[in-house]
């Protein structure tokens, strides 16, 4: 009766020593993953602060593109403009007469 106590103290010793390695291993890569989590965290906000501004130019550019003259409307403009330039040349010349 003796021995089976001992015995029975004696696996119940090597399956403490068992679940406290055990235990130290699970806490140390809870350990880690929180570590990982947290840097990933900071990688994201980064990422989200890049994507923010990133928007922002696209928004700026497509605003500026629309904003900007097309070639053909510039090309009109100017002919609009030297159509005027002539006949307010034409107008200084019967002024003159």
């Amino acid at each position: 009766m003796a021995s089976d106590l001992q015995e029975s103290l004696l696996r119940i010793g090597e399956k403490a020593r068992f679940l406290t390695q055990r235990y130290r291993v699970v806490s140390r890569e809870r350990k880690q993953a929180l570590e990982q989590i947290e840097s990933l965290r900071r990688e994201l906000a980064v990422r989200d602060k890049e994507i923010q501004t990133l928007r922002m130019q696209v928004e700026y550019l497509t605003v500026v593109t629309n904003i900007a003259p097309g070639r053909e409307s510039v090309k009109e403009t100017r002919e609009v403009i030297a159509g005027l330039v002539r006949e307010i040349d034409r107008c200084i010349a019967d002024l003159k007469e």
